[in-house]
């Protein structure tokens, strides 16, 4: 018998209701994968798909300016307010990509 008239199954039942309250559940499902969100650097994607890019320019051509030509190839083209065309290139999206990726790091800190 446990304090009070409680019985220990009552007990045990009430100290697992209270751990699954606070989130370190028995089960463990939801948690093992938030610790695997939270150790791997989102920073290195963008690392990644440079060096996707940039291996696989120089594989394919054997020649490294490929690589600048890739990145400075516009994908596509916005019209200002001023009228004045932007286009925006590879390296510009690939760069608002580690941006946000970064924002999302400072957010997990």
């Amino acid at each position: 018998m446990a304090r009070d008239g409680m019985s220990l199954q009552e007990a045990m039942v009430i100290r697992k209701a209270g751990r699954q309250a606070r989130g370190g559940g028995s089960q463990g499902s939801s948690g093992s994968m938030g610790a695997a969100f939270n150790v791997f650097p989102l920073i290195l994607i963008p690392v990644l798909i440079y060096n996707v890019v940039a291996l696989g320019g120089t594989a394919m051509t054997g020649d490294a300016s490929v690589i600048a030509d890739r990145m400075d190839a516009a994908a596509f083209t916005v019209t200002m307010a001023s009228n004045a065309p932007w286009d925006v290139r590879w390296g510009d999206i690939l760069i608002l990509i580690a941006l946000l990726l970064l924002f999302v790091e400072l957010l997990k800190s």
